[in-house]
């Protein structure tokens, strides 16, 4: 029985396998020898295997050839470990068609009254979007085109004389139902000089402004091609923007829409979300407005968000339901994170209103629900260079108090020696040293008596084996920026 033993012999009618690597397993290795042997049988016209071992085969090797039919097949890797598969470069999403901020402003202007005759001011983007069908329906369809008609035709504007439509970087995400002037207007500053700037707006496209060759649709339900998604559509539109702008109108009415959360839940795990106000004030600037907008951010719900349209409503919970819940995402995770991004970015934007209007309440109650004290303006100013410039040194030192308790902070014997600060204890005012210390609770022995003098609280300073590990560097009201440096005593500039 030499055969149970010994390797396959080197006569046998089949190839010799090569040793299996490390990284191979056995039943992979055995595997290979069947399949091998196979495709050897089958080469030399003979039948099937049975199930005795061949000649020169091991019985081992031949109960690989045993009736299988009753042991469940497994699909196991049968060749050499897998290349990693090629990195094919998809088709990028195409960018979104938009236009520009002067067209929108230049629309505004020419479709006032035709809005005011839909709807009393505030004019809302519906009814904006009612005055352009009107006055297509009244001079014809070539008298309002929609954003791809007019970059293919390569419209100009008549003032700045640069394309009015064409692939936009920016998509916006905006409630139907706020004031149409007020998104232009947040549109231009967040251009700020650039009026060329191309959007991506939902107003201009197909689905509201079909081609003059299609049939001139009596609702905007109809506008669609037979056949066409838009839930697909909004996808595109995300994919293919490099980022998502969220307009927050006065009232908050974008977050109790559903196309709005959609589309806002579609560009967080990108990093694409961006928020503005479309409030001329911005979000606020008091205690009461943070509380306000505390508790829009609570109240916001996916499940009774709404639509205008019952059919799209459908379509967005069956598209939630197919994608995000059954892939584990599940949409109250994802609305938990754009509630999260919404309070950091509302509040940051609040923390620098509070910090240039000078109200402490304002801002503490800002950095208590989480504004990040590196917030800053649209110049890049930080939150104590705004403090300083507006003279409020209360709320610069307040900042700089809360900056520096989450960093870590060299001794004061790095800068100086025990034997200078003992020398000088006596002709350095107390002001002096003071912003150097964190703790200024206890000055020498606990057991001493209280004395009554000031200057005796600074005797500690002799003994500099007692001086505090957690010293910090000095910071005096308005060093931020050097606007205002008046001498203190002895010399010392705060």
């Amino acid at each position: 029985h030499d055969t149970v033993t010994k390797p396959v012999a080197a006569t046998a009618p089949m190839r010799i396998l090569p040793p299996a690597s490390k990284a191979s397993c056995g039943s992979e290795a055995n595997l290979l020898r069947m399949l091998q042997e196979r495709r050897t049988v089958k080469s030399a016209g003979e039948a099937t295997p049975s199930s005795r071992p061949l000649l020169g085969q091991s019985a081992s090797e031949g109960s690989l050839h045993r009736n299988r039919s009753a042991v469940p097949r497994q699909r196991i890797s049968a060749g050499l470990p897998r290349r990693p598969v090629a990195l094919v470069e998809r088709p990028a999403t195409a960018a979104p068609v938009g236009v520009s901020v002067a067209y929108l402003i230049s629309c505004l202007v020419e479709d006032r009254q035709a809005a005011a005759d839909v709807q009393k001011e505030p004019w809302s983007t519906r009814a904006m979007a009612a005055a352009l069908r009107k006055r297509r329906q009244d001079l014809g369809e070539e008298a309002v085109l929609g954003a791809t008609d007019l970059a293919e035709r390569q419209e100009s504007h008549e003032l700045t004389g640069a394309a009015v439509a064409g692939p936009a970087a920016t998509h916006v995400v905006h409630a139907w139902d706020a004031d149409f002037s007020e998104l232009v207007d947040c549109l231009s500053k967040d251009a700020g000089s650039d009026f060329d700037r191309l959007y991506s707006l939902d107003l201009f496209g197909s689905a509201h402004l079909p081609p003059p060759s299609a049939e001139s649709p009596s609702s905007a339900s109809n506008t669609a091609k037979a056949g066409d998604d838009p839930v697909a559509t909004v996808q595109a539109l995300v994919n293919g923007s490099k980022d998502v702008l969220l307009v927050l109108d006065t009232q908050a009415k974008a977050l109790e829409r559903l196309w709005v959360l959609f589309e806002a839940l579609l560009a967080v795990p990108a990093g694409k979300l961006r928020i503005r106000s479309a409030n001329p004030d911005g979000f606020g600037k008091s205690k009461k407005d943070i509380l306000q907008w505390e508790a829009r951010i609570d109240a916001i719900d996916w499940a009774v968000a709404d639509s205008t349209r019952k059919s799209d409503e459908k379509r967005i919970r069956a598209f939630a339901d197919r994608v995000w819940e059954a892939h584990g995402s599940g949409v109250e995770r994802m609305l938990a994170q754009l509630k999260v991004l919404l309070r950091r970015e509302v509040y940051g934007h609040l923390l620098i209103g509070a910090v240039e209007a000078g109200d402490r309440e304002a801002v503490e109650a800002a950095l208590e629900r989480g504004a990040s004290l590196n917030q800053r303006d649209a110049d890049g100013n930080t939150l104590e260079d705004l403090a300083s410039f507006c003279e409020h040194a209360d709320i610069e030192d307040l900042l700089f108090e809360r900056r520096m308790r989450g960093m870590a902070h060299k001794p004061l014997s790095m800068f100086f020696e025990a034997k200078e600060l003992v020398a000088s204890s006596d002709e350095i005012h107390s002001d002096v040293l003071a912003p150097f210390m964190t703790e200024t609770a206890f000055f020498g022995d606990p057991d001493a008596p209280a004395s009554g003098s000031d200057d005796d609280d600074w005797s500690f300073l002799a003994r500099a084996e007692r001086l505090s590990d957690q010293s910090t560097a000095s910071h005096t009201p308005g060093s931020s920026m050097g606007w205002h440096t008046p001498a203190g005593p002895a010399g010392y500039n705060r």
